[in-house]
């Protein structure tokens, strides 16, 4: 495997760790609200959504 290549993985794996971590924290502030409309909203889709864009 090339350098270029294992850095490109390894920089993957940190946009996806980063990611995941979004998606709790989000996930958490709207449950504190208690807002049924913030929870109803599908927090990893978005943020699925908004990786893609940006990519």
């Amino acid at each position: 495997m090339h350098i270029v290549q294992v850095v490109v993985l390894v920089g993957n794996a940190v946009i996806l760790y980063s990611n995941l971590t979004a998606v709790k924290s989000v996930q958490a502030a709207f449950a504190r609200k208690g807002d049924p409309v913030l929870a109803g909203i599908d927090v990893a889709s978005i943020v699925v959504l908004l990786a893609l864009a940006i990519a």
